[in-house]
């Protein structure tokens, strides 16, 4: 995986970045693994300011999307949107609720961003597109859940069933160990 976007990111390097899961898996998020699933690889998202062209090889898409310089971070040799950027960019990517909640949650769990941060980020994006749908995801992401499945059984739980709010993996101590 890290491979096919540091190749990708070879076609951008001088002035745009990665974003969405691809910056999120060069970041150590493990659950970004830039699949749709029944081995359908997705293209390694990226950003560039200057020169964006379609790539008709599908192995990458290049958005002209607006990117501030404090949004572009050099990590691991690799021009990469910041953590709450690519956050926001994989929501947007995501397109519907409950796959975009799993992935701030994941990234919440990668430890590479943190839910106040989040929030936040929210706040100073009052007019773009996507902003809607990331409202609505922040507000059901908690920084518990250590995997996707168990987020969308968590919204299953809320969503669907309309139960309350459970607990998502409390510490459980035994009170005979000693």
């Amino acid at each position: 995986m890290e491979q096919r976007i540091l190749e990708q990111f070879l076609r951008v390097r001088r002035d745009g970045a990665v974003t969405a899961w691809a910056s999120l898996r060069w970041r150590g998020a493990a659950w970004f693994d830039g699949s749709a699933g029944a081995g359908t690889l997705l293209p390694v998202p990226m950003l560039r300011n200057s020169g964006a062209r379609a790539l008709e090889d599908g192995r990458a898409t290049i958005s002209r999307a607006q990117l501030a310089p404090h949004e572009r971070e050099f990590v691991h040799g690799v021009w990469c949107t910041s953590a709450l950027r690519a956050t926001f960019d994989e929501v947007a990517r995501r397109g519907r609720l409950r796959p975009a909640v799993a992935a701030i949650c994941m990234a919440l769990a990668a430890g590479v961003t943190a839910l106040d941060a989040v929030r936040r980020y929210a706040a100073t994006r009052p007019a773009w597109e996507g902003i809607p749908l990331y409202r609505e995801t922040v507000a059901l992401s908690n920084e518990c859940f250590r995997s996707g499945p168990e987020v969308f059984l968590h919204l299953r739980w809320r969503l669907d069933a309309g139960f309350p709010e459970p607990l998502v993996n409390p510490p459980v101590f035994d009170s005979t160990a000693g």
